[in-house]
C-alpha cells in the first residue's frame, strides 16, 4: 500500500486476501502477490475471479 499510495486512513479499512498461515494473497484493486498466478498450476485449489470495472 505503500508504494501505491494509498493514504494512512484508508489502509485501516482496505481488504485484503490471505491464506490460513496469514501470507498475503491479494490486495483488491492494487496487486496480486507472487503466491498468486493468473494460469493453473499444478496444486492450486483455488480460482481467481476478476471483474473489471
Amino acid at each position: 500500500m505503500i508504494d501505491e499510495k494509498i493514504p494512512v486512513p484508508m489502509r485501516e479499512s482496505w481488504p485484503v486476501i490471505t491464506t490460513d498461515k496469514n501470507e498475503l494473497l491479494l490486495v483488491p484493486g492494487l496487486r496480486p502477490s507472487a503466491l498468486v498466478s493468473r494460469q493453473k498450476r499444478d496444486g492450486d485449489n483455488w480460482v481467481l475471479i476478476e471483474k473489471l470495472l
